[in-house]
C-alpha cells in the first residue's frame, strides 16, 4: 500500500484477507484506491493488514484479523477499513506482522493484535482484540512494531522495547524475551 499526496491510499498485490481494502478478496496487479478512505496522514502496513492514521487522529484498519490486529473487538477479517475501537488522539502508528501500536497525544502507547512474546507491552503474551495500554511507557513520541516486539522513542531520546528478544531485538545485549518494557542500553 502507498499513502498518496492527496491523503488517499492505494494498494495492490495479494488479497486473500481483504488486505487491499477495496471490498474484495481478488488479487490486484497494480495500485487501486482504498474506497472511502481520505484524510490519511500516516500509513502502517503489517503482514496482511494495514492501518491508517486519519487527520481527526483516529485510526482505521483493514485486512486479516485472525489475531485481533484490526483492533475492532473481533477476529473477523475486513476487506474495507474499520475504525479501531476507542482509540483517539493518535499522533503516530506502526504495524508489525500481526500487531499494531499507536502513540497517543499524552505520550502513552496503545497496542492491539498478537501479543506473542509480549509484543503488546501489557505484561502477558495473549491477543488483544482492542487497544491496550503498553504498561510503563510514558512520554513516547514515536513507535516501531517489529516481529513479535515493539519499541518506543521517548522525549529526551531514550528507547524502550518489549516482546521478543530474538537476535537481540530488545537492545539489552541478551536474547531473553520480556513481556514488559525494557530500556535499550
Amino acid at each position: 500500500c502507498a499513502l498518496l499526496q492527496d491523503g488517499t491510499v492505494s494498494c495492490w498485490g495479494l488479497n486473500e484477507d481483504g488486505q487491499l481494502g477495496n471490498g474484495t478478496e481478488a488479487r490486484q496487479a497494480g495500485p487501486g484506491p482504498v474506497p472511502g478512505l481520505s484524510g490519511v496522514v500516516a500509513l502502517a502496513v503489517g503482514g496482511i493488514h494495514s492501518c491508517a492514521l486519519l487527520a481527526d487522529r483516529t485510526v482505521s484498519c483493514w485486512g486479516s484479523n485472525r489475531q485481533g490486529q484490526l483492533g475492532n473487538g473481533s477476529r473477523v477479517s475486513e476487506s474495507r477499513p474499520v475504525p479501531v475501537d476507542g482509540l483517539r488522539d493518535v499522533v503516530a502508528i506502526d504495524a508489525g506482522p500481526s500487531h499494531t501500536c499507536a502513540v497517543v497525544a499524552n505520550g502513552a502507547v496503545e497496542c492491539w493484535g498478537s501479543g506473542t512474546f509480549g509484543a503488546l507491552g501489557k505484561g502477558t503474551p495473549d491477543i488483544a482484540e482492542r487497544p491496550v495500554v503498553a504498561g510503563g511507557i510514558s512520554g513516547a513520541i514515536a513507535i516501531a512494531a517489529g516481529t513479535d516486539h515493539s519499541c518506543a522513542v521517548l522525549k529526551g531520546g531514550s528507547v524502550e522495547c518489549w516482546g521478543s528478544a530474538s537476535f537481540g531485538a530488545l537492545g539489552r545485549g541478551i536474547t531473553i524475551n520480556d513481556v514488559a518494557w525494557v530500556t535499550v542500553v
